[in-house]
């Protein structure tokens, strides 16, 4: 901040506390100003997140699956992310259960892809089906990706359970 040559008189007590205050409200003022002008930046969306979990979809369980989707405006493709199936209702991760895709695609922006957990267990058989099958199970359109999720024998109907 530049100062221009005071007309106060400053060779006095008077004065100079005169001069203080004035300079020191500026510098307040100056400060205010500051952070009013400069707006926080709003946080970056994460470039996927999971919007949709059916855990037990009517019928038969072999069409369990997650959504995930970017919110973003630019396409993110899901190599170099990581699934797993977590136990919310604990702090202890070396319960969580890796997942693997099984493919890859990119997702578009305010697009999904559809990550089918697919499995054997207690009779049921989802390798066993087809895309078309999961498609016409769940009203998925033709032109949703579906990739299948593997690594967790199903997911739990109740409990703290996540991606």
């Amino acid at each position: 901040m530049t100062l221009a040559a005071s007309p106060l008189p400053i060779s006095t007590r008077a004065g100079r506390v005169l001069l203080h205050l004035v300079l020191g409200t500026a510098l307040l003022a100056a400060t205010l100003m500051a952070g009013l002008a400069a707006p926080a930046q709003a946080a970056e969306p994460p470039p996927l997140f999971v919007s949709e979990i059916v855990a037990n979809p009517a019928g038969v369980d072999e069409f369990e699956y997650v959504e995930v989707t970017n919110p973003g405006s630019t396409p993110v493709s899901l190599d170099g992310f990581t699934f797993a199936y977590t136990y919310a209702d604990s702090t202890d991760t070396a319960r969580d259960v890796a997942l693997a895709v099984d493919g890859t695609a990119t997702v578009a922006p305010g697009g999904s892809v559809v990550l089918w957990l697919s499995y054997t267990a207690s009779g049921l058989d989802s390798f066993a089906r087809t895309v078309e099958e999961f498609r016409a199970a769940t009203g998925a359109s033709a032109t949703t990706q579906v990739l299948r999720l593997t690594g967790q024998p199903g997911m739990a109907n109740g409990g703290d359970r996540g991606i």
